[in-house]
């Protein structure tokens, strides 16, 4: 993504409050942010966005312990929305 950790961090944020999905944990490191929650039908949400330049960051998106793609893509085009 063209945008920093720290702003694709608080985008992650807004978007899964807009999508009243709970955040149930955040943890925030040199290398990865961090952040779990829970989908509409309790599984579980893991994102790691990680910086690659201060003006770019990656993000990895999981829904569920076998990966719902089509649940993550929703998620990471809200995300996109709030960059």
């Amino acid at each position: 993504l063209n945008a920093s950790s720290d702003r694709t961090f608080k985008a992650t944020k807004s978007a899964l409050k807009a999508m009243r999905l709970e955040i149930t944990k955040e943890t925030i490191k040199e290398d990865v942010i961090q952040v779990m929650g829970n989908y509409t039908d309790g599984r579980t949400i893991w994102i790691d966005i990680r910086p690659l330049t201060e003006i770019s960051s990656q993000i990895e998106l999981r829904v569920g312990a076998k990966g719902d793609k089509e649940a993550a893509k929703k998620i990471l085009n809200k995300i996109k929305r709030y960059l």
